[in-house]
């Protein structure tokens, strides 16, 4: 259940000297802890011989205003399904209010999956100013997701670290959350952050509409863009690809922590119009928006790259179980795929392997790899249907499942040494 490993350090001292260091997920987790403790030594102050009773400790405990939470998933489990939000979640981050003094300072933004955080984006530096605006946008994908923090930093030395200038949370829900963005003021100890949000249904976010224009990369099937430009894998994946495992590849949360979202739609506006010039921008573009990019590139093709005929046959095949006839039918599948997507497809698998080889260092296992590019590769484009909501969340929430094991099976069917290519290629 753990997925992304402790490693921040959380030191305490006891009053005879000894010492415990606990490794604490996130900085939001380690500052709750520092509260808590500081405010149940604030109750013990002057109180000899502590020997407290369970029940004694249990409402001490109890008093304490915010409590740290490990995980939530027991409430994510147990919520109804009406209540459950997916889709994506749209958040520009304005301004920050109430610095004394002028400084570097940057925020993140942390979102639960299913009961366990991690950092889904991050803004550039404002530089030397006492009144820092960024207004920069992030699309966050909704998994589970409850809760949205943000942390808000002073860049400091690198052997000081940077400073927590301040923290906030709200909770997502359906009954507040609209199709259109809320500009909200989250009050931070001493500051104030002024944050926009807007929440996007997954039925909205994968429509796979073709592009208007013929000569565009974007919308366009991958044969025609493939045929083009006389390849086996269409330039702008080979591109993103080559970027990243050129400087990329050590990025804590690698293609989960969100691109700005401007910055990303600037890279595809410039690819549609030139891909030679693309191909010069993702050089200098930060490593995240090169990884919005490409996600967005197989988002918007017209039809999944695994097809969507074929879809419906993966979906069956991937429930065998018997391992050996599982394991040559989904080569087989593979293999009868059109050229530009098979190609493209371990192309791509090759190059998510490589990432995963390096997890102790960006925290992306093949498991999350294969959740964040399931429904890309092979969610076949929303239609209009007489399903009520709350059935196409239901259906929704089992397609997603059968999507990311498909991927996942090819994955870890390259990560074990198995050669993917057809027969002709070996």
């Amino acid at each position: 259940m753990i997925l992304s490993c402790p490693k921040l350090p959380f030191k305490l001292t006891m009053e005879k000297g000894q010492a415990r260091t606990l490794l604490m997920t996130t900085d939001y987790e380690r500052e709750e802890w520092r509260e808590t403790i500081l405010s149940l030594c604030k109750k013990c102050t002057g109180t000899k011989n502590i020997n407290f009773t369970p029940v004694q400790a249990q409402e001490l405990i109890d008093s304490v205003k915010e409590l740290p939470q490990v995980n939530r998933i027991g409430t994510v489990i147990m919520q109804k399904d009406e209540e459950v939000l997916d889709g994506t979640l749209n958040v520009t981050i304005h301004k920050l209010i109430g610095l004394n003094s002028p400084a570097d300072t940057y925020c993140c933004l942390e979102m639960d999956s299913f009961g366990h955080f991690f950092m889904k984006a991050k803004t550039n530096i404002s530089s030397s100013t006492a009144d820092p605006s960024w207004n920069e946008d992030f699309e966050l994908e909704l998994d589970g997701s409850q809760t949205l923090r943000i942390l808000c930093y002073q860049k400091g030395e690198e052997k000081s670290g940077d400073t927590l200038l301040g923290r906030g949370a709200f909770e997502l829900g359906k009954d507040w959350l609209k199709s259109y963005f809320q500009e909200k003021t989250v009050s931070m100890n001493e500051v104030s952050l002024v944050i926009s949000v807007k929440h996007t249904a997954a039925d909205k976010t994968m429509r796979r509409t073709p592009s208007k224009h013929k000569l565009a990369v974007f919308g366009v099937k991958i044969s025609t863009c493939t045929r083009r430009e006389s390849k086996t894998v269409p330039t702008i994946v080979k591109a993103c690809v080559s970027e990243v495992e050129k400087r990329g590849l050590e990025e804590i949360g690698l293609y989960r922590v969100s691109g700005v979202t401007s910055e990303v739609q600037k890279l595809k506006k410039i690819f549609d119009k030139n891909i030679k010039a693309g191909m010069n921008s993702v050089a200098d573009a930060d490593i995240h928006a090169v990884t919005g990019l490409l996600k967005l590139y197989f988002r918007e093709l017209p039809e999944p790259l695994f097809t969507e005929s074929k879809y419906p046959v993966f979906k069956e095949t991937i429930r065998l179980s018997d391992e050996e006839a599982k394991e040559k039918c989904m080569l087989s599948l593979l293999h009868n795929l059109p050229d530009a997507n098979y190609y493209t497809i371990v192309h791509l698998i090759d190059h998510l392997v490589g990432v995963a080889k390096l997890e102790h260092t960006n925290k992306m296992s093949l498991y999350n790899l294969s959740t964040i590019f399931g429904p890309t590769l092979m969610a076949p484009a929303v239609k209009e249907n007489s399903m009520n909501p709350i059935e196409m969340m239901n259906k929704g929430a089992e397609e997603v499942m059968h999507q990311s094991q498909i991927v996942g099976f090819y994955l870890k069917l390259a990560a074990s040494g198995k050669n993917l290519w057809r027969s002709a290629q070996c």
